[in-house]
């Protein structure tokens, strides 16, 4: 009898003990289970960034940098980036689609020479996604931004491309104004003559018409202004770009 209970004993203990692990073991694949789909919804919320913009029939989603790997798009936070033109500003970083990355010219560059297929390609698909969608009722400009870092600016000189000779450039200038404002460009016309040697002030021009030349071999259906630009008091590759700016007229849209 004494055995009996000894042994009643000992089953009810590992019974015990089992039961104990059972639950244990529950709880923590309950904790796992739900810090994954705590996580999951971390993820969710953070690929979900992207903003759809609505114009009349026509809708475009920005910031979707997972999606199109030919360009980077996002909203300028201006409505009057340029003079006289109240609206949206949508600029445009064209990407190299192989390593995923913003095409920037190459260091005292205006082209691209053994690279041009990657811009080429970008520009295509801009073109092919976003302006071949634009319908004809909305009024929109294409502007094109150059830009170039503070590198060589007192001792760079160079000479015209054979191809791409640009000795005259219409632009629209920087905005002058005494008060604070959110305005970069006036939409008055100006015109630079551009001489031999070249400077490393000229650049950002230069980088502009080449891009300029470049949308308009692909037919685009308005052409593209170009924008003063700047040269940078930075250094480094990140401030050798072109950036092309979608504006969309606003005002002549029905609500």
């Amino acid at each position: 009898m004494s055995k009996l209970l000894k042994y009643s004993g000992l089953i009810g203990t590992v019974a015990f003990l089992i039961l104990a692990i059972f639950i244990l073991t529950q709880r923590s694949c309950e904790k796992k289970n739900s810090n994954f789909i705590s996580n999951d919804k971390v993820i969710s919320d953070s690929t979900s960034s992207s903003t759809e913009l609505e114009f009349e029939n026509w809708k475009l989603k920005i910031n979707d940098t997972k999606v199109n790997k030919y360009r980077d798009i996002y909203q300028i936070p201006t409505d009057e980036y340029v003079k006289g033109n109240k609206g949206i500003y949508l600029a445009i970083d064209l990407k190299d689609s192989i390593s995923q990355t913003i095409i920037l010219f190459p260091s005292g560059e205006y082209s691209f020479r053994d690279n041009e297929w990657k811009v080429i390609k970008s520009l295509d698909n801009v073109k092919s996604t976003i302006w071949a969608d634009i319908p004809k009722s909305i009024k929109y400009k294409i502007f094109i931004e150059g830009q170039a870092d503070i590198t060589g600016d007192k001792t760079f000189s160079r000479k015209f491309l054979h191809n791409y000779v640009f000795d005259k450039i219409d632009y629209y200038s920087t905005f002058k104004s005494f008060s604070k404002s959110e305005i970069q460009y006036d939409s008055t016309s100006t015109t630079r003559n551009l001489f031999e040697p070249l400077k490393n002030t000229d650049l950002p021009l230069l980088r502009a018409a080449y891009l300029k030349k470049k949308l308009l071999q692909l037919d685009v259906k308005t052409k593209p202004l170009i924008l003063e630009g700047e040269v940078t008091d930075k250094i480094g590759a990140d401030y050798r770009n072109g950036k092309i700016i979608l504006f969309v007229d606003t005002s002549r849209i029905q609500k």
